[in-house]
């Protein structure tokens, strides 16, 4: 636990650094996430005023991108397990290996960032100037279920990222597999439940991207039947308990094969 802690005052510092030397990369990075923003919020109202399949109200898309944020956020804080491909492939993962801690918790630790907590401070700001604007009043019991769908959906994308970005301990460059699944995360711009049923599905149980953000905010909104509830919260639990140990197993497969290389 003291080397563990030691570690981790280490980076913090090193993260307050990097602020502290590249300022105006941080000012370039908060102007570009304010215009997203805005992009954002211009493109909702938009649809609102345009399209009648949309049944959010204002304060509901307000709550929907603030759930966007913050889930983007805490994936985000999780970026280094989807870079591991590139670290296994050029060597540099053998930094981590002689570490007295896990290599995947190293690596998460030391490729965060501290846009991390602009985007959940973010989220959370938006989430709170939707409260009033809501038709109906935010229940703990909402608040619970969507910490556990949120706290699933990350997990469950960490995972995956993670199981993919370490097949290159067993087939080299991993990059243009990895690009698919960032493309696939522009799909948690918009609730998925608008989608045709068959793409939802596809979305919701063989990649799981319901669960960041659409699941968590329907919930949070009190927009979820009970069977649907009841179906979405099993079938997270089954997907973690999947890929978990998918990540287990490729993992321990992978880092024997490098090492017995003479990684």
């Amino acid at each position: 636990m003291n080397r563990l802690s030691c570690v981790i005052n280490v980076l913090l510092k090193s993260a307050v650094e990097r602020v502290r030397l590249y300022k105006t990369d941080l000012a370039l990075y908060l102007v570009a996430w304010c215009g997203f923003t805005a992009l954002l919020m211009t493109f909702w109202t938009s649809v609102l005023a345009n399209f009648e399949i949309v049944t959010f109200t204002r304060g509901e898309v307000l709550a929907f991108i603030g759930m966007y944020y913050i889930a983007w956020g805490i994936v985000s804080f999780f970026w280094g397990v989807r870079d591991l491909h590139v670290y296994i492939v050029d060597g540099t993962i053998d930094v981590y290996l002689t570490k007295p801690i896990n290599p995947v918790f190293l690596v998460i630790l030391t490729k965060s960032h501290a846009g991390v907590v602009l985007e959940i401070l973010t989220g959370v700001i938006l989430l709170l100037i939707s409260i009033p604007l809501l038709p109906n009043p935010i229940t703990t019991k909402n608040i619970f279920l969507s910490i556990i769908f949120l706290s699933g959906g990350v997990a469950l994308y960490a995972l995956i990222y993670g199981a993919l970005s370490m097949l290159a301990f067993f087939v080299g460059r991993m990059e243009h597999t990895i690009e698919l699944i960032d493309y696939a995360y522009e799909y948690t711009y918009y609730p998925l439940n608008f989608l045709p049923k068959g793409l939802r599905s596809i979305l919701t149980w063989a990649l799981p991207l319901a669960f960041l953000v659409t699941l968590p905010t329907l919930s949070l909104l009190g927009k979820l039947s009970t069977k649907k509830l009841i179906i979405s919260i099993i079938g997270e639990g089954i997907l973690l308990i999947v890929w978990f140990g998918i990540f287990v197993a490729v993992f321990k497969k992978g880092l024997e094969k490098y090492t017995s290389a003479g990684g």
